[in-house]
């Protein structure tokens, strides 16, 4: 997996010149971070209109993710299950999380999905408006098994 990725003002999942719906253009999702990864950061960034998630992390990622003033709008256009944010069965993972100063606003399902998990998180400062459109329990998800939180 990577390590210690900065990625700072991007647009994901829109064209560069405005923040609208590229249909029928869009991306699977914004950012899927592989196995393995460590120290990722994503800050001041757009993550919108993808056909599924935002950001996805599954299968034991090495945490020390930082997700910070970002804002995540309209991700899982096909798909009413896809959060703006999904880490998903990271149990042998390790570090901490930290969400801290986004805004969620018209995902299709929750904005934030943290489900059978290790490690810390941290969602702080944080604004979910109008999330969980079609199919889901709102705007964050938590189905905890590990530890941390």
């Amino acid at each position: 997996g990577a390590t210690n990725i900065v990625f700072d003002r991007v647009l994901f999942g829109a064209v560069a010149n405005s923040f609208t719906d590229p249909n029928p253009f869009r991306s699977n999702y914004g950012v899927v971070i592989s196995p393995g990864s460590n120290g990722i950061t994503i800050q001041n960034s757009l993550i919108g209109f993808t056909k599924l998630g935002g950001i996805f992390a599954n299968t034991n990622t090495s945490l020390n993710i930082n997700v910070i003033n970002t804002e995540f709008r309209s991700t899982g256009m096909n798909s009413p299950v896809d959060e703006g944010i999904s880490f998903v069965n990271l149990t042998m993972a390790t570090g901490e999380t930290k969400i801290d100063h986004n805004l969620f606003r018209d995902n299709k399902a929750a904005g934030i999905q943290l489900h059978n998990f290790n490690g810390t998180y941290s969602v702080t400062n944080s604004t979910f408006t109008n999330n969980a459109q079609f199919f889901s329990t709102g705007g964050m998800n938590i189905n905890k098994t590990g530890t941390g939180l």
